[in-house]
């Protein structure tokens, strides 16, 4: 008795399985090819000549490239390769300010009084300023480029608490996103070169 149910668990386990890959494989059918159509019209496909890969029209830099160069803003993007691992990684840059768009989680410790970080690369939580040292470091490290002396990030007002929200305004290192991030790039330049101009 025991072996028949056993038999029976493990044959429903089997068919569900098969039942899950066979869900995914339609979804798969069905949904890539609009994704590698709306990269293939894409304006980031247009200027990068990027060869496609595996829903590259579903992330989130492809859709922040459109809007960023759609807007006319002045900021670039480049792509470099992380270490030994062949992962490709992009970043954007404004002048000499390395805005980072992408981390797992990020919060405000009470008892250190400091804003915490955690992304796929960190094995343990930073504070925002070690994060945004390492981040540079690491871009110098794998790219050719070294134009970047500074960085922030950006983050989605609905990502924080009220009280969060709060204490992130102040912070000059976070960026908060509103609006869509055309807009709120658009925003800090402004205030970027209205600084410049004053301290000249």
């Amino acid at each position: 008795m025991k072996k028949a149910l056993s038999k029976i668990g493990e044959f429903l386990l089997t068919v569900l399985i098969c039942f899950l890959f066979i869900i995914l494989g339609i979804g798969l059918v069905f949904t890539l090819p609009f994704d590698y159509i709306k990269y293939k019209r894409s304006r980031y496909y247009k200027e990068r000549k990027e060869k496609y890969s595996l829903w590259a029209a579903s992330t989130q830099d492809f859709k922040y490239y459109n809007e960023i160069k759609e807007a006319g803003l002045p900021i670039e993007y480049v792509r470099f390769r992380r270490d030994d691992s062949g992962d490709m990684d992009g970043v954007f840059y404004y002048k000499d300010t390395m805005i980072l768009t992408s981390f797992f989680e990020i919060f405000y410790d009470e008892e250190r009084k400091t804003w915490l970080l955690q992304s796929e690369e960190y094995e343990e939580w930073l504070s925002l300023d070690e994060a945004m040292a390492e981040e540079m470091e690491l871009y110098r490290r794998c790219s050719d480029l070294e134009i970047c002396n500074r960085a922030l990030i950006v983050a989605d007002a609905d990502y924080f608490t009220k009280d969060q929200l709060s204490r992130a305004e102040q912070n000059e290192l976070i960026l908060i996103n509103y609006k869509d991030i055309a807009t709120t790039l658009k925003e800090y330049i402004s205030k970027h070169e209205l600084n410049e101009c004053k301290e000249i």
